[in-house]
């Protein structure tokens, strides 16, 4: 079995070798610019070009006015074109006898004094800021941002639009300087026009803050939208309509005007046609005007799947009815301060069939869990955030009120284990917070900080499962009415702290002093119905535990800059307080802990464009509530949870080393990175199942836990070839153990992941894109003496999209995108999937209208099925998606 993904590899590597020994037929050119007078010029552009003219490298001068070139063995002639600014351009034939090539430019005379023109690359490099010139990169197909963005080597769009450069997460995204989304910039990728930018900057080290900016460092990474013309009052907008087979709908409206000291973007949406907007209510940057350290409250939900949807494209399985609105508007007052106003309101109503087999395997036996479920999920959300900011270089204030409101009403009819019932879910959250941060400059070189946020959540949900549910409830086992499962979690939570900041020439200090407090109730019951009466579980008495937790924390924090390394460690010490108690069980516990926390960090600067740093991170932490509530908890129709341990006691020690090269002007970035974590916990989680539930208990036992992981990535824009490449290597290693019906199991697994990314356009034409995922896996769980049983499982998939595109008569694009899925596991039958999409553009210029008709899933596979495979268990989850669909739309740009 696995003798055909070794010659798969080798195949693939044999392709790589083949393809770097073209790329290695390559020599250097060397030489030197200069004018009249033997004077440098820089920077001076040079560039190789073909017959054709088509820019095949390029290079600028140093400030001795020397360059270094490396060409590709020539299939046709070449030749090296040198221009600078006020000069002729001079070219010279490239011959294969010579590498040295002088220059010598004479004077333009005919270029008027008055006029200045600026050699702008597509790419240049500014001290810690790369910027990416749009004109550049974009395409005549492109309509937003986000389609240039794509085409940049070393940035990358992940499917929920978070952004990415060189491995790193973008922390945030601005808009000529200013966080218009509040965080939620995939939304902005969209619907910008690549015409309103004129380059995009990818920050390095961002300090958002202004009053630290040149003083204390970070290792943020942020990308900021420079505007055209930030003078600009034009108000555009996207406007799009679409209809559709079988039943399909869809229409929308993006007004957006920027400029240096208004910002506006709205969206409103509707749509049945799978296009999900729920990405665009998440954050996918970083809030970095807020307030840090704030805890969250403890996570117990509700639900009624125990499976998460395919991984596919969302349009070949979402059946859906969605509509959003987005509304970001921004107003910068003469006087420094800035007024934000973030609100989000969103309805759905989506539904989804599928078939589960589940088997799990014990030391004793296999129990298998079959479940076929068809659910239907109705969702509202409205969050609206109310910002007013002055950032200054002599202090920096902001304060955010959040609202938060959201209700889920779910409904479906489920065949488990061949019982058929029907199950209805409810979920009702109120949230309110208000983050206020003050920090001025005092006299000196010190800066004084001062913050406080505050926030109460309201969390209440109902679980009923109807008619001819079994329930196998402890000493309750039988068929009931109904069963039903309340749950209320009502959390308040306040962060106050207060610092001081003394910044010096090469040592930076930070000492904070603060207090938490966090009070969360759980209260729960559960209950069955049965000819009309309620009868309470019998097996305890539900939930009435009252949470309490305390913080008082100091901390030192010291940056020491001395090129070229750059050294920070942090000293926190807590003083944490805990209360917990349920008088249903005679509960009644108080843990206080001293928690300290180090961490340091070194970075090593090598150049510019090269760095390496490390660091080690101590964490200590106690859990929440979920960890301690005594009450049994029907969480869904298989799953009874409680606890039986003490409070969750957790420590870790993590350890990373990274490596960072690039070559801005080549388009050349590439990165690696190893990180190990090894946790020790006292409780250990153990799983009890039956024929019909599971009962999962965290027990007082002596837990460890390990990770180990490597990866890499690689961005090049290869000239020659007209093409951005990108490749990226991953590979996992984790051990732990785990009571599996009372029987102690240690777990590991290795994954091994490789994705790769081609986007060319060989001709003015054609396009392509091809994107291959291989994932290889191993799990096994071990036997710790004679007589167990012992598990090894290994899976392979290997996908793979590809994208080809043929314009015709000029204002037409002819697109077919194919998607093949390849899948084999230790057990059962390889499976694999082939979906094809196509679609018909066409631009009505200068109309500003696009016309396309798409096709999609057309060999309409009805059905798709999904292998995945742990230790203990093997899953087989076949789904119910949508089939061939056809869709005109049109989107026109005013």
């Amino acid at each position: 079995m696995w003798i055909k993904d070794l010659r798969l590899l080798c195949s693939l590597l044999l392709f790589s070798f083949s393809f770097s020994g073209v790329l290695a037929q390559q020599r250097t050119l060397t030489g030197q610019v200069k004018n009249k007078a033997q004077e440098p010029l820089y920077p001076a552009s040079v560039k190789l070009i073909d017959d054709s003219a088509t820019i095949i490298r390029f290079a600028l001068t140093n400030q001795q006015g020397k360059y270094t070139l490396t060409i590709p063995a020539p299939a046709s002639p070449l030749w090296l074109e040198v221009s600078y600014v006020g000069y002729k351009k001079a070219r010279l034939a490239i011959t294969a006898a010579r590498s040295e090539y002088d220059f010598i430019l004479q004077p333009d005379g005919t270029q008027l004094d008055t006029v200045t023109v600026r050699l702008q690359p597509s790419i240049r490099l500014s001290g810690d800021t790369l910027k990416y010139y749009v004109a550049g990169f974009a395409d005549k197909d492109d309509r937003s941002i986000g389609d240039v963005l794509r085409r940049m080597p070393g940035i990358e769009i992940m499917a929920d639009g978070t952004i990415y450069f060189n491995g790193q997460k973008v922390e945030n995204l601005y808009i000529h300087g200013d966080d218009l989304m509040d965080g939620r910039y995939s939304l902005a990728t969209k619907v910008i026009r690549k015409e309103m930018i004129e380059r995009v900057d990818v920050i390095s080290h961002h300090q958002p803050i202004r009053v630290l900016q040149d003083k204390v460092f970070t290792d943020k990474t942020a990308i900021n939208l420079v505007l055209k013309d930030e003078n600009s009052l034009k108000l555009t907008a996207r406007l799009q309509g679409g209809a559709g087979l079988p039943g399909l709908y869809e229409a929308g409206m993006s007004p957006v005007l920027l400029n240096k000291r208004i910002k506006m973007l709205q969206t409103l949406a509707v749509n049945n046609s799978g296009v999900d907007y729920r990405n665009e209510l998440a954050s996918q940057g970083a809030a970095p005007f807020s307030t840090p350290l704030a805890s969250s409250p403890a996570d117990v939900s509700l639900s009624m799947a125990t499976i998460g949807p395919p991984d596919l494209p969302l349009a070949n399985y979402y059946f859906n009815r969605s509509g959003i609105i987005h509304l970001n508007n921004l107003y910068n007052t003469s006087k420094g301060l800035q007024l934000k106003a973030n609100i989000q309101g969103y309805i759905d109503r989506n539904s989804l069939s599928y078939f589960h087999r589940l088997d799990n395997y014990t030391q004793n036996d296999t129990i298998t869990y079959l479940e076929r479920q068809s659910y239907i999920n109705k969702p509202a959300i409205l969050n609206a955030a109310f910002t007013v900011m002055a950032n200054r270089t002599r202090g920096f204030f902001n304060n955010v009120t959040r609202l938060q409101w959201s209700k889920e009403t779910g409904s479906s009819a489920m065949d488990f284990n061949e019982q058929s019932f029907t199950q209805q879910l409810r979920k009702n959250v109120r949230q309110f917070s208000n983050d206020l941060r003050w920090m001025p400059a005092l006299r000196g070189k010190g800066i004084g900080e001062f913050g406080w946020q505050t926030s109460y959540r309201r969390d209440r949900q109902l679980l009923s499962i109807g008619k001819d549910y079994y329930a196998t409830l402890p000493g309750q086992e039988g068929y009931y009415d109904a069963v039903q499962q309340q749950l209320t979690t009502p959390t308040f939570s306040s962060h106050a702290y207060a610092g001081y900041k003394l910044t010096g020439d090469r040592l930076n200090q930070e000492y904070k002093i603060g207090f938490m407090l966090s009070r969360q109730p759980l209260a729960t019951a559960l209950h069955m119905e049965k000819d009309g009466q309620f009868i309470p579980y019998a097996g305890d008495d539900g939930n009435d535990l009252h949470w309490n937790k305390q913080d008082v924390y100091v901390s030192g924090n010291w940056q020491y800059n001395r090129d070229p390394w750059r050294l920070t460690l942090q000293l926190p010490l807590t003083w944490q307080h805990i209360r917990y108690s349920d008088p249903a069980y005679n509960l009644r516990e108080r843990t206080t802990r001293l928690l300290f926390t180090p961490s340091f960090q070194a970075r090593y600067t090598i150049s510019t464009e090269q760095f390496f740093s490390a660091g080690y991170e101590r964490r200590n932490n106690f859990g929440d509530l979920s960890h301690v509530y005594r009450g049994a908890l029907l969480s869904n129709y298989r799953m009874l949870q409680a606890n039986a341990a003490g409070l969750l006691q957790r420590s870790t020690d993590a350890f990373n080393l990274d490596y960072s090269y690039q070559q801005s002007i080549k388009m050349f970035f590439s990165n690696v990175g190893i990180t190990y974590d090894r946790t020790l916990s006292q409780t250990v989680l153990s799983t009890r199942i039956t024929d019909n539930i599971q009962q999962i208990v965290y027990l007082p036992y002596e837990n460890r836990l390990t990770r180990f992981g490597i990866q890499g990535g690689l961005s090049q824009y290869l000239f020659a070839l007209k093409t951005t490449a990108s490749l990226k290597a991953r590979f996992s290693r984790m051990q732990y153990v785990q009571f599996i019906n009372d029987a102690l199991q240690p777990f590991y697994s290795n994954t091994v992941l490789l994705t790769g990314n081609l986007l060319k356009k060989p001709l003015n034409k054609i396009h392509l894109s091809y994107q291959p995922n291989v994932q290889w896996s191993y799990t096994r769980m071990k036997a710790l003496k004679e007589g167990q049983r012992s598990f090894t499982q290994r899976t392979f998939r290997f996908d793979q999209y590809g994208t080809i595109g043929l314009t015709v008569l000029k204002k037409c694009v002819v697109e077919a995108t194919a998607r093949h899925s390849y899948s084999r596991a230790s057990q059962g039958d390889p499976v694999q999937y082939f979906f094809l999409d196509s679609e018909l553009r066409y631009r009505l210029s200068p109309k500003g209208i696009d016309c396309k008709l798409q096709l999609t899933n057309l060999f309409n596979v009805a059905t798709y099925t999904r292998y995945s495979l742990s230790a203990n268990q093997a899953v087989l989850d076949q789904y119910f998606i949508r089939g061939r669909m056809a869709m005109l739309r049109i989107d026109y740009y005013l």
